[in-house]
């Protein structure tokens, strides 16, 4: 059906209860019993606000914003019982999807019973591989890494797809929006899986930890240029992500001069090197497969006044004064 002939006056008669309020709020208007809009007025003001939409024009009636409830316990009612509906919508929203079998389970517990066991602790998965725990060479050819980064990838997804009744896969997912990494900068496999695991195991752990952990995390640390990062020359790449994407929002509450400072606070960290080979002219480095090092010569052990606080911060007390 077309949704201009969806808006029928039958259609409009019959939605006169649930747009009647809209209308009326939108427009500021006091309406008693017996000033309720016919049916006719309600079909005429809805055209008007759809067929403005079908152009592209701005809408004629402001939607109400819609006011969200408070904290409160959600407590079935014969107005809002607990059925298939409501249940599917909880599940859906902490997973990746509803089963049938899940949505039957969940009508036979308490809310409050089905949210405990979404939140509670989910046994970790084994190991996709064993090189997962292997150091990691820098001569790996280039089809070994892509398979190792296949093995991360179809890991991650058999988990989602394969999920255990918990939110947790949906929260590492969405840590790891919230803390983006791409494979095409941090080309180690082993990184980028322990970042993964990292997100995973703290999903619904401690924010102000979570922000310590990802900062000093080596997949972090090449992806955002923080190995490259010493007193001698600073840079601002993650310190910035740290403010205006990570924590605060663009813009909000801290200056270019936070931004510099913090970058020097966050000096002397870098990639956990264990060991090197020649091959002919080239040297190949060992690289810890999860571990970071700091390196107490490339730090800026001088002060820093960061949010109007002075003090020589360093990566941990830098976040500690963020929080």
């Amino acid at each position: 059906m077309k949704r201009r002939d969806f808006l029928s006056t039958a259609g409009a008669a019959a939605a006169v209860a649930t747009l009647t309020p809209r209308i009326a709020s939108a427009n500021g208007e006091q309406r008693t019993s017996t000033d309720t809009p016919t049916a006719q007025t309600i079909h005429e003001k809805v055209l008007a606000e759809r067929q403005g939409s079908l152009k592209g024009l701005p809408e004629p009636i402001q939607l109400p914003k819609i006011t969200a409830k408070g904290l409160e316990e959600y407590v079935p009612s014969t107005e809002m019982p607990w059925d298939k509906q409501r249940a599917g919508y909880l599940i859906r929203r902490a997973m990746f999807g509803a089963k049938r079998e899940d949505v039957d389970m969940a009508l036979t517990k308490s809310p409050g019973e089905v949210v405990d066991m979404l939140l509670a602790d989910d046994p970790a998965p084994a190991m996709p591989k064993a090189w997962i725990n292997e150091t990691y060479w820098t001569d790996t050819d280039n089809s070994t890494r892509n398979g190792m980064m296949n093995d991360v990838r179809y890991f991650w997804l058999d988990l989602m797809v394969n999920q255990n009744f918990s939110i947790r896969e949906k929260m590492a997912f969405f840590w790891h929006d919230h803390w983006a990494t791409e494979s095409v900068t941090v080309r180690t496999p082993h990184y980028n899986y322990w970042f993964i695991d990292m997100l995973r195991k703290n999903s619904l752990g401690d924010f102000k930890q979570l922000v310590k952990d990802v900062t000093l995390h080596p997949c972090m640390l090449v992806y955002l240029d923080g190995w490259y990062n010493t007193n001698r020359r600073p840079n601002e790449n993650y310190a910035r992500e740290l403010y205006e994407l990570h924590t605060l929002g663009e813009g909000n509450g801290y200056t270019e001069e936070d931004i510099l400072e913090t970058s020097r606070a966050l000096t002397g960290w870098t990639l956990k090197e264990l060991s090197t080979k020649q091959v002919g002219n080239r040297t190949y480095r060992e690289y810890h497969q999860n571990e970071s090092i700091f390196i107490a010569n490339r730090f800026d052990d001088t002060d820093k006044t960061i949010f109007g606080q002075t003090a020589n911060f360093d990566s941990i007390t830098v976040i500690d004064n963020l929080f």
